[in-house]
């Protein structure tokens, strides 16, 4: 269920990509607390985010001296319309309580981009989703668009996108709080 508290927009940009970007307010979490979430992901907390929805999490390769960058991960979720995706992702920035930015390296027919800001607010944290969806390529670039935003990016899978978004970072409201301690 949406909250009153996102946002979604959806438009065309270069070479006819399509960029989907989901705002999300997370209630009395940080930008630090998420980012740290982040960086100790595993299979476990993976599927603890998203219950029943996030199917499989792994790191495949992480650079030498532990750095982020660089680092190649796994997983497969499931969206609330039944599709379920399964890719490789590559970190090509992180910038920790800030910006994390992934992008699709398997398959090659799903090609996106994966931006996440965190911006620290008085109730917590403003979490911008962001999905860039296409090619570069020229010339066929384009039309490859044209194919993805008619077939793949239809209105119901941008909604589906945009509610897996809210929920999964709602969630963390619940996994990354203190517990409350009655005295």
């Amino acid at each position: 269920m949406a909250s009153s508290s996102e946002q979604l927009t959806v438009r065309e940009i270069e070479n006819g990509k399509m960029e989907v970007t989901s705002r999300i307010v997370v209630k009395g979490v940080s930008p630090d607390q998420i980012s740290q979430f982040f960086l100790s992901l595993d299979d476990e907390r993976y599927r603890q985010w998203h219950p029943g929805h996030h199917l499989e999490f792994k790191t495949i390769h992480q650079p030498e001296g532990g750095e982020i960058v660089g680092t190649i991960s796994y997983f497969k979720e499931r969206f609330e319309d039944g599709r379920v995706l399964a890719t490789k992702v590559k970190t090509l920035e992180a910038v920790p309580g800030r910006r994390a930015v992934q992008k699709s390296i398997s398959p090659w027919w799903k090609p996106f981009v994966l931006i996440v800001g965190l911006e620290p607010i008085p109730e917590g944290t403003l979490v911008t989703h962001q999905i860039v969806a296409g090619t570069d390529f020229p010339l066929l670039g384009r039309l490859f668009n044209l194919i993805l935003r008619r077939f793949f990016l239809k209105e119901s899978n941008v909604q589906a996108i945009h509610s897996h978004a809210n929920e999964e970072f709602t969630n963390l409201e619940r996994l990354l709080k203190p517990e409350s301690t009655s005295g």
